[in-house]
C-alpha cells in the first residue's frame, strides 16, 4: 500500500533541496533529489507545490551542463503554466529563468527576468535568498558591463553574507566579482586587493572552485596589465582544478587568455597550443563567444592584414546577430581605427557607429 507524502513534508523536503542546490552542495542535493522523486507520485495532490518541483529540478539540472538539454525541454514545460503561480514561485520562474539566460550568455533577456524576479523578491523571507538574488544580478550586470551596478549589487550581497559563518565561501564569490569588475574599469589596485582576499578566503576554507577562480581573475589582471610571464603563471595554476573536475566553461577563458599572452611574447607553438585547446573546449561547449574571440585572434597572428581584417569583418556580424555587445564594442573599434587610417572614411564612419551602437546597449 502507498504512504501519501502529506503537502507540508513534501514542501520541506523541496525547500531543504533548493537550498542544497542554492548553496552548491552537489552531493547532498543529488541524495535529497532521489527522495524527493521517490515520493513526489504519492504527494498530496498541490499543483502549487508541482510547479515549484518542476521549478527546483530545473534550477538543479542548470548546475550539471551535461544536461542542459533537460533544462530546456523543462522550461517549455513550466512556461505553460507560469499563469498559475502565486508571487514566491512567480519569483523563482524569473530568477531561475534569468540564471538560464545568463548561462546561455543572452545577458539583455537575463536582466529583463531578473528585475521581474526582483519585484517579487519580498515573497521569500530568506536574507540569504536576497544576497543570492544581487549576487546573482551582479553577475549578469559584469558581463553587460554596467560595471557600477554590478559593485552596487555585490556589495548589497557581500553585506548579507558576511553577516553568517556559513557563507564565507559566498563572501569569497563577491569578492572575486568586485575584482573582476575593478580589472574592467582599469583599476588594478584595487582588483588585486579584493582578488587576493578573495584567494585567501578560498585556500583558507579549502574550496577549490573558489581558488581557482581567483587565480583565473588574477592572471587575466596581470594580462590587462601587460605583465605576461606573471598572468600565464596565475592562469596555469588557476587550471588544475579546472580540468580535473571538468569544468569547460572556466577552461574556456583561461586558455583563451594564455594563447594571447604566448602571441604577445612571441612564443607562437605555445601559442597555438593553447588555441588549440581552446578550440576544442569551445567546440565541445557550443560556445560561439570564444570561437569567434578565437578566430580573431589567430587571424591576428597567423594572417596578412587583409585576411586578417576579412575575419574580422565575418566574427563583427557574428557578434551583432548574437548580441554581444562587449566584444562588438571592442572589434569594431579596431576595425573602424584600421578603415580611417586607410582614409576609407565611409567604412570607418561604419564600424565607429556599430561601436556608438554597443556602447548603448551597454549602457
Amino acid at each position: 500500500m502507498k504512504v501519501m507524502v502529506s503537502s507540508s513534508e513534501m514542501t520541506n523536503l523541496l525547500n531543504s533541496w533548493y537550498v542544497m542546490i542554492r548553496d552548491r552542495n552537489v552531493e547532498k542535493a543529488f541524495k535529497l533529489k532521489e527522495e524527493i522523486d521517490e515520493k513526489i507520485n504519492n504527494m498530496e495532490e498541490n499543483q502549487n507545490l508541482l510547479l515549484y518541483y518542476s521549478l527546483l529540478t530545473f534550477r538543479y539540472n542548470l548546475i550539471h551542463s551535461k544536461t542542459m538539454q533537460d533544462a530546456d525541454l523543462l522550461m517549455f514545460e513550466i512556461d505553460q503554466g507560469k499563469n498559475e503561480m502565486d508571487d514566491m514561485l512567480e519569483y523563482y520562474y524569473h530568477f531561475f529563468k534569468g540564471i538560464y539566460l545568463y548561462k546561455q550568455k543572452n545577458y539583455e533577456d537575463a536582466l529583463a527576468h531578473f528585475h521581474y524576479a526582483e519585484k517579487k523578491l519580498t515573497s521569500i523571507p530568506d536574507p540569504i535568498e536576497t544576497a543570492e538574488f544581487h549576487y546573482k544580478l551582479a553577475s549578469v550586470y559584469s558581463q553587460h558591463m554596467n560595471i557600477l551596478n554590478s559593485i552596487q549589487h555585490t556589495f548589497k550581497g557581500l553585506e548579507i553574507f558576511q553577516t553568517d559563518e556559513h557563507y564565507h565561501s559566498r563572501t569569497a564569490d563577491c569578492k572575486n566579482l568586485l575584482g573582476t569588475n575593478y580589472i574592467l574599469l582599469g583599476n588594478y589596485k584595487r582588483a588585486e586587493y579584493y582578488l587576493n582576499k578573495a584567494l585567501k578566503y578560498a585556500q583558507l576554507l579549502k574550496c577549490l572552485e573558489t581558488e581557482s577562480v581567483s587565480l583565473q581573475n588574477l592572471g587575466w589582471m596581470y594580462s590587462k596589465m601587460g605583465e605576461s610571464n606573471k598572468a600565464i603563471e596565475y592562469l596555469e595554476n588557476s587550471l588544475t582544478w579546472m580540468v580535473e573536475n571538468n569544468q569547460y566553461h572556466y577552461q574556456v577563458k583561461t586558455m583563451y587568455i594564455m594563447a594571447k599572452e604566448y602571441f604577445r611574447l612571441r612564443q607562437v607553438d605555445h601559442a597555438m597550443y593553447w588555441v588549440t585547446q581552446c578550440y576544442d573546449v569551445c567546440r565541445h561547449t557550443q560556445d560561439s563567444e570564444y570561437l569567434g574571440k578565437l578566430n580573431i585572434l589567430k587571424a591576428k597572428h597567423t594572417l596578412n592584414l587583409q585576411d586578417y581584417m576579412y575575419i574580422l569583418r565575418e566574427e563583427i556580424s557574428s557578434f551583432l546577430d548574437k548580441k554581444y555587445w562587449g566584444n562588438l564594442e571592442e572589434f569594431s573599434q579596431e576595425l573602424a581605427k584600421y578603415y580611417e587610417q586607410e582614409r576609407n572614411i565611409e567604412e570607418a564612419m561604419k564600424y565607429y557607429k556599430l561601436v556608438i551602437h554597443a556602447k548603448n546597449k551597454l549602457s
